[in-house]
């Protein structure tokens, strides 16, 4: 029976809420249970338990009892929900509330399902489970992920023939047992420096200690982090190390116990594909030699051992050196999982298993086994999503896949543009935004859009070709966290789908004739006209005309914005440009020339010995002023001009014209000058000419 004193001790530290307990049972399937050794274990499946639930143990008195983080170490309890948001239970055998009859073990826990974060209105279920474990080893350690427990046998053995003082723990626990009274448990934390603090179980328990006893055992539990806890580094392992004599006086005799524990705090190292994991293989703080004989090594995970071939197929190692015992691990491998995290908005996972170390080793007579379960998680591991660019331009529809994620992550909203679109908003649009879920449960997204939606913008690149381009913003969201995070991208298909539009001309004895188809890109430009934009008054005065895919006009060969190029005594060589350019940019589109000689009478001889001579400005002397042309005497300039033309009239017998005799022909010359402009003018006269007449009376 426990004794009157620690019953009290944890009336006093509990709050108990004594209620009516609710008979019913969850819905079949919701919880399973298992039993692990010393450490019995509830799953609650997520449909059962949702977002919103809440945990109590109701003890043999019918009483419920709510379990904060201080207690569940205190009275050996670990509760953990898995990335899929799947409950686990973790208690010991010997957990507070526990009923023991012959070894045989019975836990019941109240499981309160809420509807809300408000944590109201609730649905409450009673789950009860019962394992045996027997037998025990003389000492058992238990390593959770929250406190560290050992339970000794409380036997009095005969004295053996070769008895030694072989702990000085002892000699300092004597004092306080000698001088304790009588019927009262005590426990002696053993520190630095030969320093101790002695307590009551009452105190201990006050202090966030976990002290019982059975028929059979002595049991000490605690936090990692408690007051008289030391860290300890043993074979490069960081340690918490709690060592503590535990002692009961009675008026003739005084027992004591040693239930010092130590647990692994750390041990893991990390690589891209490799977790180890490191144990001590002995741990002086429990031995007094270094001289151990390990009995037998196994490993699991979950809590449950694994055979050798399991181990082997997994790929795990174990290996058993003289200082420690190694577990190798690969990243991703059987028994572990992914979970997804968001760190600065950026997608990271992590990768998590549960090992377990069970090291059974003997000292002397008596045997310990030692259980570490060390729940490990490796640093973050970034996997920025990546949007893949499957689109097929001349489909006209893109085509993008994002991903890889894991199952936790969910695709919550695209923005296209300036909208934001849930997804069955999207497909209404005619997005086709599909999940795409592969079978190691790693999925992604696609996502298609029409060229031609509103929402994709266009580039041109002159002449043909047009870059669709495709703004995104993907909002999604890690379950069961609800922890969100975005990713934006940019995705752009080229596709020579452009017609340009085209000019065609022709000419005849006196005007250019030009026709501008418009191409599939509309009138998104503005005609030039040499260099003068096509519209106000020149619409009228070319003759334009237009419909929905073309324009016409004509020009006269002479019109300002033609181009003489050459000039000579019968004709002139003209060309018109015509130039269309982007409305936007005021980049060319198109570029048209068209030349044609014309057939023009450039001087006049007449028969009074007078000269006319029509001189033009040409391409390549660009800087000429039709008006400062003269013939050969300066003092000749033109009868008339304008920005085009010059005309001058002259007798052959002034301005400098010179004259000659070729057999029966007379040639007058003259020149029409400038810097750099020169026109040669010359009139033919026959000096004698007969001419027959034929007449009638």
């Amino acid at each position: 029976m426990m004794p009157c004193c620690l019953r009290f001790g944890i009336t006093l530290l509990l709050a108990v809420l004594v209620t009516e307990v609710w008979t019913q049972n969850p819905p079949l399937g919701s919880v399973r249970t298992e039993c692990q050794g010393s450490v019995m274990m509830m799953m609650l499946d997520k449909s059962f338990v949702g977002k919103y639930f809440r945990i109590n143990v109701i003890d043999n008195k019918g009483a419920i009892v709510s379990l904060s983080p201080r207690l569940a170490a205190q009275c050996g309890y670990s509760l953990t929900v898995d990335f899929l948001g799947n409950a686990k239970v973790l208690a010991s055998v010997v957990s507070c509330f526990a009923q023991n009859t012959n070894e045989t073990y019975k836990l019941t826990v109240q499981i309160s399902v809420f509807s809300n974060s408000a944590m109201t209105s609730a649905s409450s279920y009673v789950q009860s489970m019962t394992c045996r474990y027997s037998p025990w080893a003389e000492r058992e350690i238990l390593c959770e992920r929250n406190y560290m427990e050992v339970s000794v046998r409380r036997g009095v053995p005969l004295i053996e023939p070769n008895f030694v003082q072989d702990d000085p723990d002892w000699s300092l626990a004597y004092p306080e047992a000698t001088a304790a009274d009588n019927s009262i448990w005590k426990i002696v934390f053993h520190l630095p420096a030969n320093r101790k603090t002695t307590m009551t179980v009452a105190q201990a328990m006050t202090n966030g200690y976990g002290i019982n006893t059975t028929p059979t055992r002595i049991l000490v539990r605690a936090a990692y982090n408690s007051t008289e806890s030391q860290p300890q580094v043993i074979q490069t392992v960081p340690m918490a190390v709690l060592r503590s004599t535990t002692f009961y006086k009675q008026r003739w005799m005084v027992m004591m116990v040693d239930t010092a524990v130590t647990c692994p705090t750390d041990g893991t190292a990390f690589t891209e594909q490799m977790i180890t994991w490191s144990v001590p293989r002995v741990l002086p703080p429990l031995v007094p030699t270094p001289q151990i004989t390990t009995l037998d090594v196994q490993m699991g995970v979950d809590g449950r051992k694994l055979d050798p071939a399991t181990i082997h197929n997994r790929d795990y190692k174990l290996d058993v050196g003289p200082q420690l015992i190694t577990v190798k691990i690969p990243v991703g491998a059987d028994g572990g999982y992914y979970k997804s995290h968001v760190l600065d908005n950026t997608y990271v996972i992590s990768y998590s298993i549960e090992p377990m170390l069970e090291h059974t080793w003997q000292d002397g007579p008596e045997k310990t086994k030692y259980t570490v379960l060390h729940p490990i998680t490796t640093p973050f591991m970034p996997r920025p999503p990546v949007v893949t660019n499957n689109t097929v331009p001349k489909a006209r529809v893109f085509n993008v896949t994002l991903g890889t994620f894991l199952p936790d992550v969910e695709l919550v909203k695209i923005i296209v543009g300036p909208e934001t679109l849930t997804l069955p908003e999207a497909n209404l649009k005619g997005y086709n935004v599909q999940e795409h879920v592969f079978p190691n449960g790693s999925k992604t997204y696609t996502l298609q859009v029409p060229f031609e939606d509103p929402n994709v913008k266009q580039k041109v690149t002159p002449p043909d070709t047009r870059t669709y381009i495709l703004p995104l913003t993907y909002l999604l969201n890690i379950v069961p966290e609800n922890t969100p995070f975005t990713h934006p991208a940019v995705v752009e298909a080229v596709l020579k789908d452009i017609i340009p539009p085209t000019v065609t001309g022709y000419c005849d004895g006196a005007a250019f004739y030009t026709m501008v188809t418009y191409g599939n890109m509309g009138r998104n430009w503005i005609p030039f006209v040499g260099s003068r934009e096509l519209g106000g008054n020149l619409l009228a005065l070319y003759k334009y005309n237009a419909n929905s895919t073309n324009f016409w006009m004509t020009v006269p060969y002479n019109s300002v914005d033609a181009t003489y190029e050459v000039i000579s005594s019968s004709g002139i060589r003209s060309r018109l440009d015509l130039t269309l350019k982007d409305i936007g940019t005021m980049v060319v589109v198109a570029d048209f020339s068209l030349s044609c000689s014309f057939p023009t009478k450039m001087i006049d001889c007449f028969t009074n010995g007078t000269m006319a001579a029509l001189a033009v400005k040409v391409e390549s002397v660009p800087s000429l002023s039709p008006s400062q042309l003269t013939l050969r005497d300066p003092s000749c300039r033109p009868l008339q001009s304008d920005a085009i033309n010059a005309v001058f009239y002259f007798n052959v017998n002034s301005c400098g014209t010179t004259r000659r005799f070729d057999n029966n022909l007379l040639t007058y010359e003259n020149e029409v000058l400038f810097t750099s402009y020169r026109l040669r003018v010359a009139c033919h006269y026959l000096v004698n000419d007969t001419k027959v007449v034929q007449f009638l009376y």
